[in-house]
């Protein structure tokens, strides 16, 4: 015996799956057009005086997260500074410095004002900074997945044990700093370290038509060093593979060490 289902009732049950079938498909429309994102690292970085900087790396990292990429440029100074240096004192250091720096400000974490995602490093190759490295190590190998949630060190305070600046991972493993040799060269090639050298506090060894030491800003005093980072996170678009990067933070400015 067929039963028959009244016409309100088949109305009502027309529309309970039409509202099924609308409510899957901007589900699966919302999954498709999702926008890729890779979390910051947060502001506030720990810093002690300008020797060592304590960071932690995100939590619940996207599959299509990479690596983080640290980017440095080297600064010549005429002064001496022992405290943490703040943006206040960046001219007196350097003029340039602080000019970086505050060009840099909206494009960080630091502005809390809709900071937009940058779309490519643009923001620090103009300005000529360039990717950390790591003496005998990939820093991308370093700074993975296996990074996610935890604590790294970078420290600048030379003791017997460590006569140049380093990184400690989670585990407690150090890696010396490496000065980078994308698209230019250190005057010696065979002493990348970050280390107040003849070769890097003294302006007459940059040379931009042999792009050698690119890295390091002139000054009109010399005789320190500094050099100032960022942080930021790198992957890949998995719709379309192009690279993605999240929102810079500011790591801080550190002293760089007289050689021993």
């Amino acid at each position: 015996m067929m039963v028959k289902i009244p016409a309100v009732t088949e109305l009502r049950l027309f529309r309970f799956f039409v509202s099924l079938l609308i409510s899957g498909s901007i589900l699966v429309s919302c999954g498709l057009d999702e926008y890729p994102y890779l979390e910051p690292i947060e502001p506030g970085i720990s810093m002690v005086f300008n020797t060592r900087a304590y960071i932690r790396l995100s939590g619940s990292l996207p599959d299509y997260f990479r690596n983080y990429i640290i980017y440095y440029r080297i600064y010549i100074s005429g002064e001496s500074e022992t405290g943490t240096i703040i943006p206040d004192r960046m001219a007196s250091l350097n003029p340039a410095l602080a000019t970086d720096y505050n060009n840099l400000l909206s494009s960080t974490t630091a502005n809390t004002t809709n900071t937009p995602v940058p779309s490519s490093m643009d923001i620090f190759s103009n300005r000529k900074y360039y990717p950390l490295a790591l003496e005998g190590s990939s820093i991308e190998s370093v700074l993975n997945s296996n990074a996610e949630d935890k604590t790294i060190t970078l420290d600048f305070a030379t003791t017997p044990e460590h006569t140049k600046p380093f990184l400690i991972d989670w585990n407690g493993t150090t890696y010396q700093l490496f000065r980078s040799d994308y698209n230019m060269r250190p005057y010696d090639a065979n002493n990348r370290y970050f280390i107040n050298s003849d070769e890097i506090n003294n302006q007459t060894y940059i040379d931009t038509a042999t792009s050698t030491n690119l890295d390091i800003q002139t000054n009109t005093n010399t005789g320190y060093t500094y050099v100032s980072m960022y942080i930021i996170a790198f992957g890949l678009d998995p719709n379309t593979f192009s690279n993605i990067y999240s929102t810079p933070t500011f790591i801080g400015v550190f002293m760089l060490p007289d050689p021993n």
